[in-house]
């Protein structure tokens, strides 16, 4: 039975048994106060380790309730009941009601739409799996008692689809900044990249900054956010956030501050009490964003802080921008989306093929056959093409991707042959528009060359040996030497080639 449950990706256990679910998320209408050791109603986690100890409410009368919040809404396909196995006390038959906001609740019916009354459990030790005859999202579910073997005891494991409950921050897709940090010489903590949740150090703000401090998370890409974590600082001192408020921002130049419904001042969060445990504040008004500020508000000894986000992870398409380096990695910032781009001695109009494509279309994002540019060597001084994006800043390069044409199909047999005769793609990052020769070596971030056909790749991956600063990304293309028979001179074969999406990502 259990194998079953794991064999779909979006049905597995939610977190009851396994402590996901904290004690703080579990609460009942009473607990049996004469046997505290027995009944809390943690103890309601299925599989603990203790036999003796499952949820049972103080008195025995129907309709008693506990009561699971799952933090976020989500998709619930069925549930697991159990007794307490070190008794002969169980639950026979139960009713569920739901909701998503806490106020409004709804019983689960049958067919006809009366409340559906679930059997339950036939002894103490068995443990029974239930599907629901419809799968439902939600974030509160409550398991009301309806009759019981003896005294009503329950253990319990929730089956669904945490699907907007999952990390959202992880290296090296997220990126860490901060309004201050401790001096270079100190580096070894305090960093914004030591704030990371799964870190064993902490971001810190300078001592004598103790007004307007903030934490930035970027995460790469625009996405749900379900949830914020924090932790205090830990590698030294009792150091930890007490309180804060939060912003977010897709573009860092718009922020809203998070507040909840019917409020207009921000909302201030309760921090933590000690540098280990996590704190999640659970969000009762998700919000979509790439970039999200924690600003502290008060503190215990020094600003010290580690934070996280929880949400529903990019699946889909990426937005117009940003672009996958891998099929299955996250969606990341496309460096020079809708950036300067020139090519080096053009000798005529910007118009610079037969299907009459601009330069712009090499990073507008997309990269649809109607959209790629043929960049022809004949009208470049020495042969030698070279594109120029102008990224409007410095930024550390790790690297590029080119997308070309894979579709020949309208594309003349000369056209079609001159692609064969490029020999070598070479990337350079500089901080300056123009560099001297003496330079190549230093600023070359990688190449790729007609050696196994690489060049010839519909998607070409040129990865920087190691992350380059530069404002400038300048691609070079080298068609195959000959030399000719008269001058005894080294000269480039005439080539074209076919990009569709120029991408760049750090």
């Amino acid at each position: 039975m259990w194998n079953s449950i794991q064999l779909s990706a979006c049905s597995v256990p939610l977190g009851l048994s396994t402590g996901e679910i904290k004690d703080w998320q579990i609460t009942a209408s009473s607990i049996d106060e004469q046997r505290k050791e027995q009944c809390q109603a943690n103890f309601i986690r299925l599989y603990s380790s203790s036999n003796n100890q499952a949820w049972c409410p103080r008195i025995d009368q129907s309709h008693q309730w506990i009561q699971i919040d799952l933090g976020t809404p989500t998709k619930l396909h069925g549930f697991m009941t159990q007794g307490r196995p070190g008794s002969r006390e169980w639950i026979t038959s139960l009713l569920i009601s739901h909701s998503l906001d806490y106020y409004h609740w709804n019983y689960i019916t049958d067919s006809d739409g009366n409340q559906n009354i679930f059997t339950a459990n036939h002894d103490a030790v068995s443990i029974r799996y239930q599907y629901f005859r419809t799968p439902f999202n939600t974030r509160f579910i409550r398991f009301h008692i309806v009759s019981w073997h003896l005294h009503p005891s329950l253990r319990l494991e929730l089956v669904g689809c945490p699907e907007c409950n999952k990390p959202l921050v992880f290296v090296p897709y997220t990126h860490f900044s901060a309004s201050s940090s401790v001096p270079i010489r100190h580096r070894t903590s305090c960093q914004p990249r030591d704030a990371f949740i799964l870190s064993n150090k902490g971001w810190c703000a300078r001592y004598k900054q103790v007004h307007d401090n903030w934490l930035q998370i970027d995460i790469g890409h625009p996405t749900r956010i379900t949830a914020l974590v924090t932790k205090g600082r830990g590698d030294r001192g009792e150091q930890w956030v007490t309180k804060y408020i939060v912003a977010f921002s897709n573009d860092t130049h718009l922020w809203v501050y998070y507040n909840d419904a019917q409020r207009t001042v921000p909302k201030m969060f309760n921090g933590n009490y000690d540098t280990s445990l996590e704190r999640i504040h659970y969000l009762n008004q998700p919000f979509t964003a790439r970039f999200v500020r924690f600003f502290p508000k008060e503190w215990n000894n020094r600003l010290s802080m580690r934070a996280g986000l929880l949400g529903c992870p990019h699946n889909g398409p990426c937005c117009l921008g940003y672009f996958r380096v891998q099929p299955e990695t996250p969606c990341v910032e496309n460096l020079v989306h809708r950036k300067s781009v020139s090519l080096n001695d053009l000798t005529q109009s910007p118009i610079y093929s037969s299907q009459q494509t601009f330069l712009s279309y090499l990073n507008d994002g997309y990269d649809s056959p109607s959209r790629c540019t043929t960049i022809d060597s004949t009208r470049c001084r020495n042969g030698e093409p070279q594109i120029v994006i102008d990224l409007n800043r410095n930024h550390y390069i790790h690297g590029i991707i080119i997308q070309q044409l894979d579709t020949f199909s309208h594309l003349s047999q000369d056209d079609y042959l001159s692609r064969l005769q490029l020999d070598r793609i070479i990337v350079y990052i500089t901080q300056d528009m123009y560099f001297d020769s003496h330079q190549y070596n230093k600023a070359q971030c990688s190449l790729v060359t007609r050696k196994n056909y690489g060049i010839l790749s519909h998607r070409i991956h040129l990865q920087c040996q190691t992350p380059m600063m530069g404002r400038f990304i300048h691609i070079q293309l080298v068609g195959i030497k000959t030399i000719t028979n008269r001058t005894q001179k080294r000269l480039s074969l005439p080539f074209k080639a076919h990009f569709c999406e120029i991408y760049a990502y750090n």
